[in-house]
């Protein structure tokens, strides 16, 4: 026995507000070695 959690509503309640419900999914390279840090300019309005 297990537990099962999904997060679709959630997931679905960003694409709503992004205007990307029927939008296409795309696969991206991502680069795992990059490194998050506090130089730089802040961006202006981080919401959607």
């Amino acid at each position: 026995s297990g537990l099962f959690l999904s997060q679709r509503k959630y997931a679905m309640e960003i694409l709503e507000r992004a205007h990307m419900v029927g939008c296409n999914p795309s696969w991206n390279p991502v680069d795992t070695e990059s490194k998050l840090g506090d130089v730089g300019t802040p961006v202006v309005d981080p919401t959607l």
